[in-house]
């Protein structure tokens, strides 16, 4: 037989490795020089189990699976290497049965593509590079994610300051795998300031990922700002003002003396800070000003107030309101309501 059968000794150098399942080992013969003469590596099993051991101890590229296998199917074998941990795999079904409903079995079971016998050698390689094409594109897609990831996972303040007189905490969610919300807190032990910094970069993915970690760039400064949040929120601006494209940042920066009770905060199109008091009252900080795109001009206007011992600021981003259950919106007034009724419970606990 041609090719490697079951044991694959290791991938030969650029030449992609291909599992070939089919218990018709003239069929074997045939596609497996097929792929050499073109050069993939093939590896040629003739029952459904050593393909998913092949599978699961090589780096398989693409799969050729035969329908009509004797101990499992090809839609079986399908839907095993779908649900497993190599599912990214392309599958291509090869058989005899030309029915529509054949085609709709291999499509249910997670086939990427159907290819009929007699095989024609010119169809199945061309198959085989096109999927091979959206594979490595889908690869490269997943290592800028798996990058983006690490990258806002190190972002953020995981290492909460002990902050005398008051405790912290955050919870962060994004929408999907990775978005563009970014939380940063500031803590000077020495004059009692805490500063409070969050922002909602528009879209999610790698590019508002990145744009977040921009905005961490530009806070190294933070301290110079403490006492101004229009200051920081100028100062990020000019520090992306040609680095974010078609992106916008919304962002709310606070400024607590602890001290004194005094709170300075300022919010560039972003959606108001709670005040929690101890008896559950809810107030707001509404400071007015655009959001963080290109030349638009700011008009950021910095808020006053005073907080008393007990009281609770919740900042947030628009994704918590935003949320729905059916068509049912979860709200500003509901989050109001659950701030306000968890006033027992820590920050971390909220």
């Amino acid at each position: 037989m041609r090719g490697h059968e079951v044991e694959a000794r290791g991938k030969i150098f650029g030449r992609p490795r291909i599992l070939c399942a089919d218990d018709d080992l003239e069929s074997l013969e045939v596609i497996g020089g097929i792929l050499e003469r073109r050069g993939y590596e093939p590896v040629c099993v003739s029952n459904g189990h050593d393909a998913l051991d092949v599978i699961k101890r090589n780096d398989i590229e693409l799969a050729l699976l035969d329908v009509m296998m004797h101990d499992m199917d090809g839609y079986e074998l399908c839907r095993r290497i779908k649900n497993g941990n190599r599912k990214a795999i392309p599958v291509i079904m090869v058989t005899g049965l030309r029915s529509k409903e054949d085609r709709v079995r291999s499509i249910e079971a997670g086939a990427e593509d159907f290819i009929s016998k007699p095989l024609d050698a010119t169809e199945v390689l061309a198959r085989i590079r096109m999927l091979l094409s959206i594979k490595s594109l889908n690869d490269e897609r997943e290592m800028e994610m798996d990058f983006a990831r690490k990258i806002q996972h190190s972002l953020l303040p995981w290492d909460m300051p002990v902050i005398r007189g008051g405790r912290a905490a955050f919870t962060y969610v994004p929408l999907s795998d990775i978005g563009g919300d970014f939380v940063d807190i500031l803590y000077l032990p020495d004059t009692g300031e805490v500063g409070l910094f969050i922002c909602d970069v528009s879209g999610h993915g790698v590019s508002s990922a990145m744009i977040a970690s921009m905005v961490k760039m530009s806070l190294s400064s933070w301290r110079e700002h403490l006492a101004s949040p229009a200051g920081l929120l100028e100062h990020i601006r000019r520090s992306l003002i040609d680095k974010i494209g078609d992106n916008y940042i919304t962002a709310c920066v606070c400024h607590l003396d602890l001290g004194s009770g005094r709170m300075r905060a300022a919010c560039a199109g972003h959606p108001p800070v709670f005040i929690a008091g101890k008896a559950g009252d809810i107030g707001e900080v509404r400071g007015r000003g655009n959001i963080i795109y290109g030349h638009i001009a700011p008009g950021w206007e910095e808020v006053e107030t005073i907080l008393a011992p007990g009281d609770r600021i919740v900042l947030y981003t628009d994704g918590v309101f935003e949320a729905r259950k059916g068509r049912e919106l979860f709200g500003l007034d509901r989050l109001a309501g659950l701030i306000g009724s968890g006033r027992a419970k820590t920050p971390g606990e909220l």
